[in-house]
């Protein structure tokens, strides 16, 4: 029920998203509209689940971005609260009007609060993590190193995300 509801807000929210902001300066980009139209913060939201955090919203910004007739490139910063862990990440991301429409490179700390994942709760991790957006879905790998808790056989591990949004 969560997730339809999230899955609503999100497709209102990628409709009016160009009513947002003011200022068109490339009326006809394949980029997302915000992308292009807003030069300081554009908001990021999306949906994503991955096996260590659960079901988790995506909250950020592109941050001084630089925009062209087809593309974005800029700065990220992003919230992910999961049902079982916290996300925060920061990196770069450029869109374009290709097969793979955008790409993410993150340097992300991980926080795990409650038991069910494959990672035990309690524990801190840091990780590079590696995004690919197929216009609305989108899929990630990341691999994570334990700075802070114990866990057995949690020194490190892989992980993988799916969701919608960015």
């Amino acid at each position: 029920m969560i997730l339809r509801a999230t899955l609503l807000v999100l497709a209102v929210l990628s409709i009016h998203a160009p009513a947002m902001c003011a200022d068109a300066q490339v009326a006809d980009s394949v980029a997302p509209r915000w992308a292009v139209r807003h030069r300081g913060v554009a908001p990021l939201i999306g949906v994503r689940k991955g096996e260590e955090s659960g079901a988790a919203l995506s909250f950020g910004a592109g941050i001084n971005g630089r925009s062209g007739m087809e593309s974005w490139s800029g700065t990220i910063v992003a919230v992910e609260p999961g049902t079982r862990a916290l996300r925060v990440s920061v990196g770069r991301a450029a869109l374009a009007p290709m097969a793979i429409h955008g790409v993410q490179v993150r340097a992300t700390f991980l926080r795990t609060w409650a038991d069910g994942g494959p990672v035990a709760q309690g524990q801190s991790f840091v990780g590079p993590e590696l995004r690919l957006s197929f216009m609305l879905p989108s899929v990630g790998v990341g691999r994570y190193w334990r700075v802070r808790g114990e866990g057995p056989g949690d020194a490190s591990f892989w992980a993988m995300t799916y969701g919608l949004g960015f």
